[in-house]
């Protein structure tokens, strides 16, 4: 066996007589990063390179990929733990145990979709106005009178707009729009003082 003069990749290539060619047999290899002579043990696999391994030592790898190590390579060395509350196993195909990653969905679903839907203010008012509609329709509640003035009453007027809100007066169409008058005018004198603050 003789050692190749060119020692091609910073590694130490074997020449086999048998084979007649230069074959893929390391004894160690060096790192252009760190510029430590290593085992090939330290290298991984690939496919890119003509001597079958990384570039770089694994250490190296891993540090120019910015990638975490591995604090946990098996079940057997303990638990892994969740990264928000680390008080929690996590669950085997999640980073988080199964009440971090509920909440964590719960809040970043909520502001994607409000920034996937800019006018979610609107669509919770006709979803409000849907949802008093269909429990009439079903049978559910009943027209009453209008609370202010008696008459027969013809729409819904909403106090809040939450998710299958019932808070919601019976009126007659003429003080519903007196109700929303009043309602601009309280919204605009807020927005006046805050603008003047």
């Amino acid at each position: 066996m003789l050692r190749d003069p060119l020692e091609k990749s910073g590694g130490s290539f074997l020449f086999d007589h048998s084979l007649q060619n230069w074959s893929n047999v390391f004894m160690t290899k060096k790192c252009p990063r760190c510029e430590q002579e290593l085992d090939v043990c330290n290298f991984t696999k690939s496919s890119h390179t003509k001597s079958g391994l990384s570039c770089y030592c694994k250490k190296c790898d891993r540090d120019r990929k910015n990638l975490p190590p591995r604090k946990w390579i098996s079940r057997r060395d303990g638990l892994e733990w969740c990264k928000i509350c680390e008080k929690n196993p996590r669950l085997p195909y999640h980073q988080y145990c199964h009440d971090c990653k509920m909440e964590y969905q719960r809040q970043t679903r909520a502001t994607k979709w409000r920034e996937r839907h800019p006018d979610w203010k609107a669509r919770r008012k006709s979803n409000a106005r849907a949802y008093a509609t269909g429990l009439l329709q079903r049978g559910k509640i009943k027209r009453g009178p209008c609370e202010v003035c008696g008459k027969p009453s013809e729409h819904f007027h909403h106090l809040d707009y939450e998710d299958r809100t019932m808070n919601f007066q019976h009126l007659c169409r003429a003080c519903h729009n007196e109700k929303e008058k009043e309602k601009r005018k309280i919204d605009k004198l807020a927005q006046a003082s805050v603008s003047a603050v």
